[in-house]
């Protein structure tokens, strides 16, 4: 209850303005059209394409005293097809009521058309190819790497259709995928005129990364050096490929000036929310192949929409003029099933990658994102965190113990500080260790931790300088800032030079060392400790997860998953069992007509009546 004794707000201030603006409730015989901008407008803030008007049909109105109840479902809509704030898909009206049951704000209601009819004219797309130079390009990929039936064809499809979607956790080889796909692509390039290959990511770290590993498989797959013919340029963040305009949310590339690319790969696109992923399907040539990398089962993206997720939920299967050409390249049979005749030809292009090479079967780490992902409750109960394994559980009422884990997980990071070693240096070091929380707030959040752990790091002398800014300290870039040339998501390093001037360096994705005052950095924070949205797109070899001390709305399966599986080889957890299997059974839905839009039929996730979702200022 509020300090007025009145029961929570359900509604953000900006949904209760939008309804009051578009459908002033003195104007109205009734409340049912203001209500159903107030909750498209709510869900849209929440992460949801649009809402879906069976989840309050009939049931009290919400922050209501529970005597009204909104309308029943089928008056409701007949009420909103009278109105003239309401429109049919096509019409140029405030509010979109789709085909069914779902009532979208205009603007995503375009953004998920467009980009469904993107998708779909993709996937008919059948690209021109030499099957004799491919077939030749994969013979010699297959004796250079250890490739499994599911990255063969994948790899392959990703070369012989216009859209692919490559779907798998932590450890499961999709970076392999993508250095044999440029492989293979390489081999349908034309020496007169080259194929070009853009890459890219939702942000800057997301793209350093892949530019580093995609680096550590080319030697041993393309010794000739044939991807760097047709990748030309260094992963960039999908607003700087874009063509980002400071101060505009308009893009230099759009349908009138498409991207120069042939072929786009995109990492880590479970995080590219609705309006982004159709700005660049919008922008990419009709003609180009589009592939897209990631993890179904890692978080949402904060914006609107759950693109990548929708993307992957048919069961995959292969078409069977699709097997035929995989088979007629490879020599194999496909690993999928093949597809029946009312399989959605999206369920062709996409492969879900199942097996992990990082993590052994004796695994803590891999065995507890497995149990997460399958809510197995049995399982969680079983992984104790054994002495000198890879998982440790720390007694999150233990305050001295886990600042303890934490600050000796910066031991390295804090003597490359002391030694005043080179800043490329410092910044990997830095890399290998991260406090990642589940709120930004409250005595378990960000915040919290970051003062926590300057404090105790002052006291025993491994940082110097009161303030805000001192030698050492990691910073977070939280805003695009076109002019420094940082994103949202780079992480930097306070240093001092030999004329002991105190700059911020960052590494971008080519490689190179920049350095930036502090006063320029207008939009950064202090990272010891992250959230765990904002560690999206990063790996770490040691990570500390801080759980609240309660149930959280924040805690969801999604968030869990994304937690455990940013580490690589140590993971310690303070926070109970039983506050992980609550949050592995917790789950909040993401209305879309996406997955529908491309054929695909589901049961549909329905929400605990008076639950909204949690609100993009909640999540970090």
């Amino acid at each position: 209850m509020t300090a007025a004794g009145q029961p929570p707000a359900f509604f953000a201030d900006l949904s209760r303005r939008f309804a009051d603006f578009l459908a002033p409730p003195a104007d109205l015989e009734d409340r049912a059209t203001w209500l159903a901008a107030a909750l498209a407008s709510n869900e849209t803030l929440a992460g949801g394409a649009c809402v879906d008007l069976r989840d309050y049909a009939g049931r009290p109105w919400p922050e209501g005293d529970g005597e009204q109840n909104a309308p029943k479902l089928s008056d409701w809509i007949d009420r909103l097809r009278a109105s003239p704030l309401v429109g049919e898909p096509g019409d140029f009206r405030p509010l979109i009521l789709g085909d069914d049951t779902r009532l979208y704000l205009h603007r995503y209601w375009k953004y998920e058309n467009d980009l469904a009819q993107d998708v779909r004219a993709r996937l008919e797309r059948r690209p021109t190819v030499d099957r004799d130079r491919l077939t030749a390009a994969w013979q010699g990929v297959q004796e250079r790497v250890d490739i499994s039936a599911e990255q063969r064809d994948a790899a392959v499809t990703g070369v012989l259709r216009g859209f692919t979607v490559i779907s798998g956790g932590a450890g499961t080889g999709k970076t392999t995928i993508v250095a044999c796909l440029l492989k293979l692509l390489a081999s349908q390039s034309d020496p007169a005129r080259p194929l070009r290959v853009r890459l890219a990511a939702p942000t800057g770290k997301a793209a350093g990364r892949l530019k580093e590993q995609l680096r550590e498989h080319r030697g041993q797959i393309d010794p000739e050096g044939d991807i760097e013919q047709i990748v030309r340029d260094d992963p960039a963040t999908l607003h700087r490929l874009l063509g980002g305009r400071p101060g505009s949310i308009r893009f230099r590339h759009g349908p009138g000036n498409p991207l120069p690319a042939d072929v786009l790969v995109i990492d880590e696109t479970s995080m590219v929310d609705l309006a982004l992923m159709a700005r660049v399907t919008g922008a990419l040539a009709p003609t180009a192949r589009l592939i897209l990398i990631g993890d179904k089962d890692q978080l949402p993206p904060v914006g609107a929409g759950s693109v990548f997720g929708e993307l992957c939920t048919a069961p995959p299967t292969v078409a069977a003029d699709l097997a035929g050409e995989i088979e007629a390249v490879t020599g194999e049979r496909p690993a999928l099933p093949l597809a029946r005749d009312d399989d959605p030809p999206i369920a062709s292009a996409v492969t879900l990658l199942s097996r992990s090479y990082r993590f052994r079967e004796d695994s803590g780490i891999g065995r507890l994102a497995g149990a997460v992902r399958a809510r197995d409750r049995e399982a969680l109960q079983t992984l104790t965190g054994e002495p000198g394994g890879d998982l440790q559980w720390l007694d999150p009422a233990a305050d001295d113990a886990v600042v303890d884990r934490a600050a000796e997980g910066f031991a390295s990071y804090l003597k490359c500080i002391q030694e005043r070693a080179a800043p490329a240096k410092a910044l990997t070091a830095l890399q290998g260790f991260r406090v990642l929380c589940v709120h930004r707030e409250g005595p378990y959040g960000v915040a919290e931790w970051n003062a926590r752990l300057e404090k105790r790091l002052r006291r025993v002398g491994s940082i110097r300088g009161g303030g805000i800014w001192y030698e050492g300290r990691p910073v977070l870039v939280t805003r695009n800032d076109y002019t420094q040339r940082l994103w949202n998501g780079d992480i930097g390093v306070a240093l001092r030079d030999e004329e002991g001037r105190l700059l911020v360096h960052f590494e971008s994705a080519s490689g190179e060392i920049r350095q930036v005052r502090p006063t320029r950095l207008n939009h950064a924070e202090t990272a010891w400790a992250l959230t765990v949205h904002k560690s999206q797109g990063s790996e770490f070899d040691d990570v500390l997860l801080i759980l609240p001390e309660a149930e959280s709305r924040l805690l969801t399966r999604e968030l869990l998953y994304t937690g455990v599986t940013r580490a690589r080889h140590r993971l310690a957890i303070a926070g109970t069992r039983d506050l992980v299997q609550d949050g592995m059974g917790r789950r909040t839905p993401r209305t879309s007509g996406l997955a529908e839009a491309l054929g695909v039929e589901r049961p549909r996730d329905v929400r605990p009546a008076g639950v909204a979702s949690d609100l993009p200022s909640e999540q970090g």
